[in-house]
């Protein structure tokens, strides 16, 4: 057994690229492994920005032996009447590599029996290395210098090492080598590695930590430490956190302050050039609610003059907040409302105008949403005033320096305008919510009321505009859009139909990029489909189970959920019932496929189990088809009873061609009992 080490030297790499990376590398090499029929113990990888390390330890010394056997043509074809191989036997061996004395003959076959000694390690890895390699998928990829092959960055060396031997083999970039390079300004520019054991040390001892782990819990202890020392608390961002990983190659921490007097702008003014331009983390006081004049910050490299490091941090983080904070005084000076008519001159979208249209629709829109789905008349006006001022931040000028502050900023304006209450305000910021998956949703009615209106808009506008996500492609944010649809619903406890809302959407509309207004409810509907299937998943339902439950419709994302909930229940606490259910089901709707779309004829039933069945499906469809799902349900058991007899009485395919279609349709509407719970047939 023997442990192998490759390394894939490159420029720096994005940061948000090396996670997938790291993944598809593993999963390709087990795979790799496996179909290889090398034996090995464990595969991990690791990445830092200038290079992707794939580590496979207890690798075997040879491929295992293959013995396979195949099955070939007939017996009969095979050979001849005097029993010589034919064409047909003779071409069977050739493509398989076989000689007769491998042939056998079974059940009216021939069978080849192949057997294949394995190959060294060295053979098969020397051929394997260079795949891994160029199989593997980045989001983006170049091309450098005359070569063809495209890759995420330019590579410069590749290290491919079998406990003290290097792999041999090549790619239209680079040769394989035990040479490796350290940290770009600490570490030698080169150096050769002496074995898979010696690998980690030498780099370390170059300034690479190449274990991301190890640099995770590097960072997180210093900061930790730092941020004690400083009497405060961490700002917690994991998301921050698991880019600087892969933003260094040998972390060290360090404090950073700022003038307290940039404490009096918002905080999100503060926080925001600190995390999304600098890569800095806030920190909070000890109590964890205001900010303290200080940020952390990881530096790619030693603690060697620390202090220059800091102070040019410090630099930098200054013009930025004095950038924040001349910015947000200069938008002081004006009210949220002046900012509507520069919205006239922002294009939305070609078909679907400017944002200033967009809003005018919004204030219609978030009225009717409103008022159908039952709030107060306070609570409407707030959504519909929230509307008209949501978009006026996106002109202002800390959002034209800062995007990442629309809505956050925008709810800070309305504030101090003095003109709106407090509800209003926090409607402009938490209507784009939820921002990202897992994002908080809107905490206030009037947020609910403006955060669905804003995405039926952008979702309805976008498809009678042409624009529907395909792919990865997604400009607009559709997918995203319409999952926060469904987890306000169904947070909310909002009972709702999504086809009257995207009904409403559609009205706002113009009225000439809209040819069919139904034929669009209908697609935008089925877009949902998928958006529903996840958060069912999520919730831990089997495919199956789901596949059922939505073939019954899912327009009422929160009546879907609950349905799901208890049925789900009900098949798991009532096993023998909903089993029964699912036998009779499953009976009935084998022969009801045969019917057609004639009534059922009273007059025409000769067996009183014909009466009974039918008398039982009415009282169904009288009493229990609007019913809570459980008595739905329990009513579904009830019928097995009526059904059986039925089944037991009468032959259903008569030879009486009325009588026969009249049994077939009373099983076809019997069928059709339970479809407004789910497709029965699909868990069959």
């Amino acid at each position: 057994m023997s442990d192998v080490i490759l390394e894939i030297g490159m420029e720096e790499v994005p940061a948000r690229f090396l996670p997938a990376a790291l993944k598809e590398l593993k999963a390709s090499a087990e795979t790799a492994l496996e179909e290889a029929r090398l034996p090995f113990s464990e595969v991990k990888t690791f990445a830092t920005p200038r290079r992707l390390v794939l580590y496979m330890r207890g690798v075997a010394d040879r491929q295992e032996d293959l013995h396979e056997e195949v099955r070939g043509p007939s017996e009969k074809v095979a050979y001849d009447s005097e029993g010589n191989p034919n064409k047909a036997l003779k071409g069977f061996m050739a493509s398989q590599g076989v000689v007769p004395g491998d042939i056998t003959i079974r059940d009216g076959y021939v069978f080849a029996t192949k057997t294949a000694t394995g190959e060294s390690r060295m053979t098969v890895l020397k051929e394997m290395l260079p795949k891994l390699i160029l199989s593997l998928h980045f989001p983006k990829t170049m091309r450098w210098g005359s070569h063809q092959l495209r890759y995420v960055r330019p590579i410069h060396w590749i290290l491919a090492l079998c406990d003290d031997q290097v792999i041999p083999f090549s790619i239209e970039v680079a040769e394989s080598d035990r040479l490796s390079r350290g940290h770009r300004h600490l570490g030698e520019s080169e150096f050769a590695v002496a074995s898979v054991d010696t690998y980690f040390t030498q780099l370390a001892e170059n300034y690479v930590i190449v274990d991301q782990d190890k640099r995770r819990a590097m960072i997180q202890d210093q900061l930790h430490q730092l941020v004690d020392e400083a009497g405060g608390q961490l700002e917690e961002d994991p998301a921050l956190l698991e880019e600087i990983v892969y933003l260094v190659e040998y972390p060290t921490a360090l404090l950073g302050r700022f003038d307290d007097a940039f404490l009096e702008i918002p905080p999100e003014l503060v926080i925001t050039p600190m995390k999304e331009h600098q890569r800095y983390f806030p920190v909070r006081d000890a109590a964890g609610k205001g900010l303290l004049n200080a940020f952390l910050t990881v530096r790619n490299g030693t603690d060697d003059y620390l202090d220059v490091v800091r102070a040019g941090n410090e630099r930098v983080l200054l013009a930025r907040l004095s950038d924040a904070r001349f910015f947000f005084e200069e938008d002081l000076k004006v009210l949220p409302e002046s900012r509507l008519e520069k919205l006239k001159s922002v294009v939305f979208q070609e078909k679907l105008g400017t944002v200033y249209e967009k809003v005018d629709r919004l204030q219609g829109l978030a009225g009717q949403i409103g008022q159908g789905l039952g709030y107060a008349e306070k609570t409407v006006a707030d959504a519909v005033r929230a509307a008209r001022l949501a978009k006026t931040d996106l002109v202002s000028n800390v959002v034209g320096e800062f995007p990442e502050l629309q809505g956050i900023i925008g709810e800070v304006y309305v504030e101090r305008s003095g003109q709106d209450n407090q509800a209003v305000a926090q409607a402009v910021r938490e209507h784009y919510m939820p921002r990202f998956y897992g994002d908080d949703l809107p905490a206030t009615e009037a947020g609910t009321i403006l955060a669905l209106a804003d995405k039926f808009d952008t979702i309805v506008g976008c498809f009678a505009a042409g624009i529907e996500p395909t792919g990865s492609q997604d400009p607009y944010g559709l997918r995203r859009q319409a999952s926060g649809i469904v987890a306000i619903l169904i947070s909310n406890q909002i009972s709702a139909s999504l086809a009257a809302l995207i009904d409403l959407a559609i009205q706002a509309l113009p009225a000439d990029l809209v040819k069919n207004p139904a034929a669009l409810g209908d697609q935008v509907l089925r877009f949902f489909d998928q958006r529903m299937r996840t958060v069912l998943k999520e919730k831990g339902y089997d495919t199956i189970f789901v596949d059922a439950l939505l073939a019954a419709g899912y327009d009422n994302p929160l009546a879907t959920m609950q349905r799901a909930a208890i049925t789900d229940q009900f098949r798991q606490d009532e096993k023998e019932a909903f089993e029964g259910i699912l036998q009779t089901y499953k009976r009935a709707n084998n022969l009801a496929r045969k019917s057609d779309d004639r009534a059922i004829n009273p007059d025409l039933f000769d067996d009183p189990t014909e009466s009974q069945l039918h008398t039982a499906i009415k009282a169904y469809q009288d009493k229990h088809k609007e019913a809570p799902v459980q008595d739905q349900l329990l009513a579904l058991t009830a019928l097995s009873q009526p059904l059986d007899a039925f089944f037991d009485a009468v032959m259903v395919m008569d030879e009486r061609e009325d009588v026969r279609m009249n049994r077939l349709a009373l099983l076809r509407d019997y069928t059709e009992l339970g479809k407004a719970l789910a497709d029965f047939d699909r868990l069959n």
